[in-house]
């Protein structure tokens, strides 16, 4: 699961994740958590390239995560 943290200059954080609508809307239980099936990551190099543009730029692409 790919989750991104923008501190927002308001009052509110904002978190961005992926999301793939294609997947089945159901919760999945992850270390004791349930999370939206929509919000996890089958595809590797999605995260390889997530991970690394943060690392590189301290951002990660819209385009990426929303």
């Amino acid at each position: 699961m790919v989750m991104f943290a923008y501190v927002s200059v308001g009052t509110d954080d904002e978190i961005r994740t992926f999301y793939d609508p294609t997947r089945p809307k159901i919760m999945v239980d992850m270390l004791g958590d349930n999370w939206d099936n929509r919000m996890i990551v089958d595809n590797f190099s999605l995260v390889r390239r997530a991970f690394t543009e943060f690392y590189l730029t301290g951002d990660i692409d819209r385009e990426i995560v929303s």
